[in-house]
Parts: C-alpha cells; sequence; structure tokens
C-alpha cells in the first residue's frame, strides 16, 4: 500500500474558482485533500464532480466541515461544560461525519476542547519565550501555575470530552460507517488532550473509533516551551496513530513548509505505518505553488513519502 500524502485545503479563500484552486495541486502531483474546518457547503458542492470522476481524492476532513454559520459567531467546543452547546458541537460534528462518508474519508480530524481560562498564560508564556525569557524565573514561574491549573480545573472538561466522543462514536456505529476519529494534539497547553488524557482515553475506550492524530507543529511549540516531551506521545501511543499534520516550525512558529524550519521529522518514521495518513498543513502565507513542492520534495528525501 502506497503511503497517501495530501494537503489542507489552507488557501481555498484566495480561488475564485474551484478549477483554479485544483490546479495548483495537479502541478505537483498531489491529488488528494484534507478538507478543513474553513471550507463551506458551496465549496463541497463544487468539489463533487471531480471525485465523481476520480480526479480528486479527499483523505480526511477537519472538524467542523462543512463550516456551520454558528461558527462565524464563535467557538463550538466538544468540552463544553453548558450542555446545551456541548450536544450542538457533538451534533455539528456529526453532519462533519456525515460528510466524511460521502467524499469518501478515512478520518475526521478533531479538536476535544480545552480548559477554560488559560490562555491567557500561555500567551504570557509565549512572549517570555520571544524575548528570551525562557531560562528565567518569571518563566519558570509561570509555566508552573499554568500546569497546575490545568491540572485542579481539568476533571470537568475532560468528561465532557468523553461524553461527546461517546455519543460520535455511538453515532458512527450506527451509521455503520467506517469512519476513524483522530484526536489531535493540540498548540495551547489549555487544551485537551495531553498525553495522560490520551492513556486513559485508549485504555478505556479501546473498543471505539478514536486515535492518534499528530500534528509536529504543536507538539513541537509545547515541547520547546518545555510544557511537555514530543516524544512521550509517540512512544506510548505510536501504535494508534491514525494521522499526521506536516508543518515545520522556528522556535513557537509553526505551519511553515518543511525544510525550512527546526525539525528533525526522523523520530516519527518508525511508527509510519502505511496506512497512516499523511497531511500537509501549511500556513496561509505560503506561496506560490513552488514553496508547496518544495516541501514535498523535502519530505520524500526525508523518507516520509514516496
Amino acid at each position: 500500500m502506497k503511503p497517501l500524502l495530501s494537503i489542507t485545503t489552507f488557501n481555498i479563500d484566495r480561488y475564485t474558482t474551484i478549477e483554479n484552486f485544483l490546479n495548483e495541486y495537479r502541478e505537483i502531483g498531489l491529488d488528494t485533500l484534507e478538507l478543513n474546518g474553513r471550507v463551506r457547503q458551496h465549496v463541497i458542492d463544487a468539489l463533487f464532480p471531480y471525485l465523481y470522476k476520480g480526479e480528486i481524492k479527499i483523505s480526511s476532513l477537519h472538524n467542523y466541515c462543512p463550516r456551520p454559520e454558528i461558527m462565524d459567531n464563535g467557538e463550538l467546543q466538544l468540552s463544553s461544560l453548558d450542555e446545551e452547546t456541548r450536544s450542538l458541537a457533538v451534533r455539528y460534528t456529526c453532519n462533519t461525519i456525515e460528510m466524511a462518508h460521502r467524499v469518501g474519508a478515512k478520518a475526521v480530524v478533531i479538536h476535544m476542547g480545552e480548559v477554560e481560562g488559560l490562555k491567557t498564560l500561555m500567551d504570557m508564556l509565549k512572549d517570555l519565550y520571544r524575548c528570551g525569557e525562557k531560562d528565567s524565573l518569571e518563566f519558570i514561574a509561570l509555566k508552573s501555575r499554568l500546569m497546575e491549573q490545568r491540572r485542579k480545573n481539568k476533571a470537568a472538561y475532560v468528561k465532557a470530552c468523553e461524553k461527546s466522543f461517546i455519543e460520535l462514536s455511538d453515532f458512527i456505529a450506527r451509521r455503520n460507517y467506517s469512519i476513524k476519529l483522530g484526536l489531535e494534539n493540540r498548540y495551547y497547553h489549555g487544551e485537551i488532550p495531553l498525553v495522560e488524557e490520551y492513556d486513559i482515553w485508549f485504555e478505556q475506550y479501546s473498543q471505539l473509533p478514536i486515535y492518534l492524530w499528530y500534528d509536529f507543529g504543536h507538539g513541537e511549540v509545547q515541547h520547546n516551551l518545555t510544557l511537555i516531551d514530543k516524544y512521550e506521545i509517540l512512544e506510548r501511543h505510536g501504535e494508534r496513530l491514525l494521522g499526521l499534520h506536516i508543518h515545520d516550525c522556528i522556535g513557537i512558529d509553526d505551519h511553515r513548509v518543511p525544510g525550512t524550519g527546526e525539525i528533525d521529522f526522523e523520530f516519527v518514521k518508525k511508527y509510519l505505518r502505511p496506512d497512516v495518513l499523511r497531511v500537509l498543513e501549511y500556513g496561509y502565507g505560503v506561496q506560490p505553488v513552488s514553496k508547496i513542492a518544495e516541501g514535498v520534495e523535502y519530505l520524500k528525501q526525508k523518507g516520509m513519502v514516496k
């Protein structure tokens, strides 16, 4: 089985026609997409003729997709402690799963949510890092405060996450879909899950279609802030690796073209079964198409794709 390389629709907003959008990828030999959370229903409708003709494939959908109008007014969190909001998040995620089945995707990538009230602390920590204060007493104290507040406050949010993915798994089972849910490691330390949540979930809910989706940039940022060990998640749960978001990172600035940053991608290679999905996730500013091609060539040289 040849490993599948796809690219997320990071630049979909630049184009006035689907044909122009797809032409960029045809130039470098890519015919597989991940539809992300900015893609609306009319875009998917425009893609269907190309799907029917076999000109493109969809590897995965990134929740929420198609993007619901309600998302224009705020976030929908599967971890919400407000039951109405959490149930709404589940409902729209079910819509994403339904669409994934329709377009022949293998996976839905999910942000499970967050322990609320911690993003300000994380942003303060990032500011200190950028000022070269990573080894300062202020940085160390702030990091400890962030980690402790997450530990103290996480229980109810983690429980809400569990309720959500159980309901999503029940939906998949009732519909007899083969869709797998990729629970993505996240950028902010207050977000869920960290390795300790993966540990519990993959043991207690091993029968459910929940898997690890590893984002290189997110892992690198938290590793560089000394909040996590980026190797630990894969060392513990590499056998449940469903897919990768591949991009490079310098310090705590990610979504760069592979080969233009500091990530050594070698550490993941021993977990790369042929069926692991590999998705290029570039930042919006990456252009022209030659930059995309450079990243693909670099990954081929590294043996990440063929």
